[in-house]
């Protein structure tokens, strides 16, 4: 199970042990904006264009896809074999 606290600091823990930060800012604020919004199907070009407003859509969508393979990364080491996002095209 995971422990998640979004306000104040934010916090994400295992029943075992503290889980690490993303090293990239972007990619916290992508975890924070996917667990707020956990129980609605959201398209990539939505979430693009809610983390990064002023950028075009085609960079948008770039920032996106590194942020969310940091992501990946970041949550494949915590569990590989949980289902941390269900992704398809």
């Amino acid at each position: 199970m995971l422990q998640v606290r979004l306000f104040g600091r934010f916090e994400a823990r295992t029943a075992a042990a503290p889980v690490p930060l993303p090293a990239r800012r972007d990619a916290l604020r992508l975890w924070q904006y996917l667990l707020v919004h956990r129980s609605v199907p959201t398209s990539r070009d939505v979430v693009a264009s809610a983390l990064w407003p002023d950028a075009p859509a085609d960079k948008a969508r770039g920032y996106l896809r590194i942020n969310l393979h940091a992501l990946m990364a970041l949550l494949s080491d915590i569990d590989p074999a949980a289902t941390w996002l269900i992704r398809d095209a």
